[in-house]
């Protein structure tokens, strides 16, 4: 690899403990740059919620509902009835709590509905065009492709899945933050290495260790208005410090192409 290495005239990379990892690999020192990360600079953010009006209007939910949005749930279906008790769980202190459920593969949309039945409720899904007029009786289910957020402009708090559980991997964890999202997620979130885990030492999400401390975060942020914001703030200014990585790497590239190449 050192050779391989040697051969580069730059190496953008994402966070410093890549470059350190190529570093050791062998690549010369003063050819490593950290550029940071591009998915930081496809986002807009908003600092507060803007709730999406036509949306809300087409499921007939009532103005005022309060949301726990549980996105990108994994495919094993081993965060559904975690969701569903954390939602109960939550009821207990916010009787007008409303649960909407994303999994990250629409397909499984049908067990989820039975899941839902199951456990007593009344299962509406996207992909049906359903309503979600009363949500104490219902959980919504967004089994379609394209609409996560939309969806998330309605919670007041989000959960990004596929993290609870090993082996996890995480997902897209920027989105509903940069939309003035209070956004919570589980320690296993590999697939977002570099962001995720400095996200949450950041203070700018909540990372929860168990179902347990999932409902807590929820109860709290729930409950303290101040601290959500604060938290949303915290993980806008995260992604704010964190954008410039394309332009990083566009003076990168057009340093090293001859100088009549094309710039357009």
């Amino acid at each position: 690899m050192r050779d391989v290495l040697q051969r580069f005239a730059w190496l953008n990379m994402q966070t410093a403990q890549d470059a350190a990892r190529i570093r050791a690999l062998g690549a010369p020192p003063a050819r490593v740059r950290v550029t940071g990360n591009i998915k930081f600079d496809a986002v807009r953010l908003v600092a507060a919620p803007q709730p999406d009006a036509v949306l809300r209007a087409e499921l007939g939910m009532p103005a005022g509902t309060p949301v726990f949005l549980a996105a990108a749930l994994d495919k094993s279906g081993c965060e559904d009835g975690m969701v569903i008790d954390v939602w109960e769980q939550l009821r207990v202190h916010f009787p007008s709590a409303a649960l909407i459920m994303v999994p990250r593969h629409p397909e499984r949309g049908p067990a989820i509905a039975a899941l839902v039945t199951a456990r007593g409720y009344i299962p509406r899904r996207r992909s049906l065009r359903e309503t979600f007029r009363e949500p104490a009786r219902e959980v919504f289910i967004v089994d379609t492709i394209g609409e996560l957020g939309r969806f998330y402009t309605l919670a007041r708090t989000a959960y990004v899945g596929k993290s609870m559980y090993p082996p996890g991997g995480g997902q897209n964890m920027i989105e509903p933050i940069s939309l003035g999202i209070p956004t919570v997620y589980g320690p296993y979130t590999s697939n977002f290495r570099g962001v995720a885990d400095v996200l949450g030492e950041a203070g700018g999400a909540w990372v929860v260790q168990s179902p347990h401390e999932l409902a807590e975060a929820l109860m709290v942020l729930w409950s303290e208005p101040q601290r959500a914001a604060e938290l949303v703030a915290r993980g806008q200014a995260f992604i704010r410090a964190q954008q410039g990585a394309v332009q990083a790497n566009l003076e990168t590239i057009l340093a090293v192409l001859p100088p009549n190449a094309p710039r357009e």
